[in-house]
């Protein structure tokens, strides 16, 4: 690869004014300052003195590695926290502008907004720290025209993503469950945002509020990552599934059988109903009815409820009571037949 070098003043100095200023004018522009003289800023400039480069203390031999020779970034944790608290710090001391920031549209033939200006200088910059030929105006201006595609799609999608999470930074929001991980396809194309994982909650004692009676978890502590298997045959009647429920989970006893995660289009198609119900409080014909059910499959009772099955497994919603008959709740049922 080819070494980066620092600058010369006698070679760098021009562009290095150049950059500082267009870049003023190009914020002028942004808090919509209407008398900004690019003059007194280049004569500023001109009398900055060109920073020492001083090259880095550490050397590749002090690189922290893991066990198989690649870098390993949890080993800078300490120092990353370091920096981001000292960029709060900063950021809260800074002050809000009184009105809004305008927002400056790239326009390469407008010779009066400084853009080519500002990108002719700091890429000739670039290219003296890599010994390249710098450009001239105009050819900086022709490439720069071209690259606007580039610029608009892959580009700009990331900055915008990493700015926004920067600027929940500035907001405040410290939560982990306020930032977002994207991860972007433009093949599919296909943009996700997804939060970082948390621990799962675990299921503790609650009172039911229709019963205002006290609900257990069995087992006590169980996470949404959960799940207890039935296995079974399609013939399998709800009389014996729930009988092996019983014996294969803490001898809960199930009183209810539900589809779940029932929509909302569902209920209103009518089918929004339990599959099975054991309770003796919901009037003589749904007693009868319930009781023909539970000697009947259970799948055959899922499909003329919903609708034909393409897999070998249903997931359900189960109430139920424990063995001492208090009110329980358990994790979802996978019923794999």
């Amino acid at each position: 690869p080819i070494p980066c070098v620092p600058w010369q003043s006698q070679t760098s100095g021009q562009y290095q004014r150049r950059v500082h200023g267009n870049a003023a004018m190009l914020i002028g522009f942004s808090f919509d300052l209407q008398k900004v003289e690019k003059e007194k800023i280049l004569d500023i400039a001109r009398d900055l003195p060109v920073p020492v480069y001083v090259a880095s203390k550490n050397s590749a031999d002090n690189i922290k590695s893991n066990d198989d020779g690649n870098y390993d970034p949890s080993e800078d944790n300490a120092v990353l926290e370091e920096k981001i608290n000292a960029l709060l710090q900063k950021l809260s001391k800074m002050r809000t502008p009184e009105k809004p920031l305008q927002v400056s549209e790239f326009e390469k033939d407008d010779d009066t907004n400084h853009h080519i200006d500002f990108i002719t200088a700091a890429s000739n910059l670039r290219c003296l720290n890599y010994q390249l030929n710098t450009a001239p105006r105009h050819k900086v201006k022709l490439i720069a025209g071209k690259i606007i595609p580039a610029i608009a799609t892959t580009t700009a999608m990331v900055t915008g993503l990493v700015t926004l999470e920067m600027l929940k930074l500035v907001l405040g929001l410290t939560r982990v469950e306020e930032f977002r991980n994207s991860y972007c396809n433009l093949a599919i194309p296909q943009v996700l945002n997804q939060v970082e994982p948390t621990p799962p909650k675990h299921a503790e004692k609650k009172m039911d509020p229709a019963t205002y009676l006290e609900v257990v978890p069995v087992p006590d502590g169980f996470t949404s990552w959960n799940k207890v298997v039935v296995k079974g045959s399609p013939k399998m009647t709800v009389k014996e599934f729930v009988e092996e429920l019983e014996n294969c989970h803490h001898g809960v006893k199930a009183s209810m059988i539900c589809k779940e995660g029932i929509t909302g289009k569902e209920i209103a198609e009518g089918r929004g109903q339990a599959l099975w119900n054991g309770g003796q409080y919901i009037g003589k014909e749904q007693v009868e009815k319930n009781s023909k059910i539970f000697d009947n499959a259970l799948l055959e009772r899922y499909v003329e409820v919903y609708e034909e099955v393409l897999t070998s497994f249903l997931v359900l919603d189960i109430d139920c009571q424990t063995k001492d008959g208090d009110d329980a709740i358990i994790p979802k049922v996978k019923f794999v037949f």
